[in-house]
């Protein structure tokens, strides 16, 4: 269970990344169809890396999150009572 946990947390981390470089090529794909630029694209890749490292940075700490209490869920009963998974339950 817990190799599917990271898996799926390398999995989503991956396709956080990709989706915002698509976003950014995008964006940027747009712009350059107009040749006045609208604001200069100093700012555009200023705001642009901004979102950028907001979303990684979200996405890991959920990842992280998850993948946390997935492990506890494991090993951990409902009155809070956890135990090594060395032991039997």
């Amino acid at each position: 269970m817990e190799y599917l946990l990271e898996t799926n947390f390398y999995l989503f981390i991956i396709v956080v990344y990709i989706l915002s470089f698509t976003i950014l090529g995008a964006l940027l794909g747009i712009m350059a169809l107009f040749e006045e630029w609208p604001v200069s694209l100093m700012e555009i890749v200023k705001t642009v890396l901004k979102g950028l490292f907001f979303i990684i940075i979200l996405s890991f700490i959920l990842g992280t999150l998850s993948y946390g209490l997935g492990v506890l869920g494991e090993n951990c009963n409902i009155d809070s009572s956890c135990y090594p998974e060395y032991l039997p339950y």
